[in-house]
């Protein structure tokens, strides 16, 4: 079981470290995301390998307390049997022994793989907190250039949009606004035109109709001078 441990423990930190090592392009925000699903997959895988290592050796620990409860109970029956004044007995110690010297061997067994156990599990929680860091660090990498992405994005459009406002400004501005303004005057010079006319009309019309009054009442004032009766 201890080998095994020990090969497990090889073949995923062997993983972990083809991960960590692998030549990422910093300047893709494609690359770095599928960088990121294959951190991902081995945080996780991981965190099921540290999840089973533990057990492991908790398990261990308590097999090896079990068996030195065996152990302590095993040496205290021969004891017993020892120390009982009685050599014919002493025979039944013999089959105690040889119990006692398999627990040992179970035993020392059992503390070997707890050992290899317990490295294999500091060693996978290591390589799960590098995994995590180098996780959060790529999170934070693209994180960036989607921003940048975002920002180039913004500029470009805002170029283009002064670009064509540009244009706009520049298309004979100075032309346009001449024309615009002499046909203004055109048009306010003959509204002037017409307005002195219609004065103008007016005035004459007033004129005439002042004669007219003027004449009726001179040639009034003549027939009365001239007792000449009207009609």
């Amino acid at each position: 079981m201890a080998g095994i441990f020990g090969k497990i423990r090889t073949l995923v930190l062997g993983n972990v470290n083809d991960i960590l090592d692998a030549a990422i392009d910093l300047n893709s925000t494609a690359a770095i995301k599928q960088h990121i699903r294959d951190l991902e997959e081995a945080r996780d895988s991981l965190g099921g390998e540290v999840a089973v290592a533990s057990g492991r050796v908790a398990s261990l620990a308590q097999q090896i307390a079990t068996f030195k409860a065996k152990m302590e109970t095993t040496t205290g029956n021969i004891q017993l049997i020892m120390g009982d004044g009685d050599e014919s007995n002493d025979n039944l110690a013999e089959p105690l022994m040889a119990s006692l010297i398999g627990l040992e061997k179970q035993m020392a067994d059992r503390v070997t793989e707890q050992k290899t156990a317990a490295d294999t599990e500091a060693a996978l929680k290591q390589a799960h907190g590098r995994v995590a860091e180098k996780h959060r660090e790529m999170l934070e990498r693209v994180r960036a250039l989607e921003q940048m992405e975002r920002s180039t994005r913004a500029k470009e459009k805002a170029a283009g949009a002064l670009k064509s406002a540009g244009r706009l400004a520049n298309m004979d501005a100075g032309a346009s606004v001449d024309n615009v303004e002499q046909r203004m005057r055109d048009n306010s010079a003959v509204a002037d035109a017409k307005l002195k006319q219609a004065l103008g009309d007016l005035g004459d019309s007033v004129d005439v109709s002042v004669v007219a009054v003027e004449a009726k009442m001179r040639i009034a004032a003549m027939r009365q001078k001239m007792g000449v009766a009207k009609g």
